[in-house]
């Protein structure tokens, strides 16, 4: 009969070295946190202090407006949006609204998995608005919650081919004047 050594309670040396190192990254991670947090919460900007909070609660935006611009001014005619969603992971894409000054216009746009694309009809001449939003999983605990992204561009006056202007005075019969088609 063979005998057995009892099972020692000592942990072995490499053991406690790759244990002092989880500890050590542990702390570092946490003080970074702190770190962090403190940073924000002493941020002069109310509104870049919001962004850094959703940044670290949530994560990264769900939606990139890449057309049309904030600001631009586009002819009269379609508008051609196009979002891409930049964590497709975590963007729920059947959740996409889009709309164009309150009216709901995501039936006319191509969906997918890492964006939406295509013409919209409705924009009016002057000012015009644009809202995309969509849900998503945050970082932590698989909470859902919006993004949303809101801009405001203007169209130019439309285009009128039927518009004519008189050439000749007031009470004189008019006068047509042949052109060459081909000079």
């Amino acid at each position: 009969m063979a005998l057995s050594k009892a099972p020692s309670t000592e942990t072995p040396p490499g053991r406690r070295v790759f244990a002092a190192r989880r500890a050590g990254r542990r702390a570092a991670g946490l003080l970074l946190g702190a770190g962090l947090v403190a940073g924000i919460g002493l941020a002069a900007d109310p509104e870049l202090r919001h962004a850094a909070l959703r940044r670290l609660l949530f994560g990264g935006p769900l939606i990139e407006l890449r057309s049309p611009l904030a600001g631009s001014r586009l002819a009269p005619g379609g508008i051609y949006v196009a979002a891409g969603f930049p964590l497709p992971d975590r963007s729920l894409a059947e959740t996409l609204r889009v709309e164009l000054n309150g009216r709901p216009v995501t039936a006319e746009l191509s969906r997918g998995r890492s964006g939406v694309l295509g013409s919209v009809r409705g924009g009016v001449e002057g000012e015009n608005r644009l809202e995309v939003s969509i849900f998503g999983r945050a970082w932590w605990g698989g909470a859902h919650y919006e993004d949303r992204v809101e801009i405001v561009f203007r169209m130019g006056p439309s285009f009128w081919l039927d518009r004519a202007r008189r050439l000749d005075r007031p009470g004189s019969a008019p006068s047509l004047r042949p052109v060459a088609a081909f000079p």
